[in-house]
């Protein structure tokens, strides 16, 4: 018997739909100088965590995004527009922002950090399931990485923090 099959282009909305409601987290880690401060190693596709994890934290904002001229999301000089899933199934949409601010409170106090990592399918602890920041010992299980960076220190002191735009394209 003869078959034949599509596999349609929904496949990445697919994907951003399960980046966006699968317990995604921004975490952050290493505190440790890098040999050279101002030239990190590149991240091995082989990495599954960070490197002393600090704490993990919810983004402020998930969402499906497009290239728009007039969009009102900047990211390394590009422009882009939110989008409501109903929009990203028509446009069939393949990128999604993931936006976390972090700040001292966050930390409990100043804090230095040279990795960046989103996670999805994090499982907090029992009773911590519901909190926006964890510390490492509040997370069961840290879930899969997606996306790794390895930079140049940030240092987090008093009135000062950093908002992090990362844009996944899948």
């Amino acid at each position: 018997m003869a078959e034949k099959h599509i596999v349609p282009n929904l496949r990445g909305t697919a994907i951003g739909k399960g980046i966006i409601i699968a317990n995604t987290f921004v975490g952050v880690g290493r505190t440790t100088p890098w040999e050279d401060e101002e030239n990190p190693p590149a991240p091995s596709s082989t990495d599954t965590t960070l490197e002393e994890l600090i704490i993990y934290k919810r983004p402020n904002r998930l969402t499906f995004v497009t290239n728009d001229d007039n969009g009102e999301i900047t990211i390394l000089g590009g422009k882009y527009r939110a989008l409501t899933l109903e929009e990203a199934r028509d446009l069939q949409a393949q990128q999604v922002l993931i936006q976390t601010t972090f700040s001292t409170a966050d930390f409990g106090g100043p804090a230095d950090y040279r990795q960046i990592g989103v996670f999805t399918y994090v499982v907090p602890t029992a009773g911590n399931e519901s909190k926006s920041i964890l510390l490492p010992s509040e997370i069961e299980d840290p879930g899969l990485i997606i996306h790794l960076t390895n930079r140049s220190p940030y240092y987090c002191y008093a009135n000062h923090g950093e908002t992090i735009n990362l844009l996944i394209a899948f």
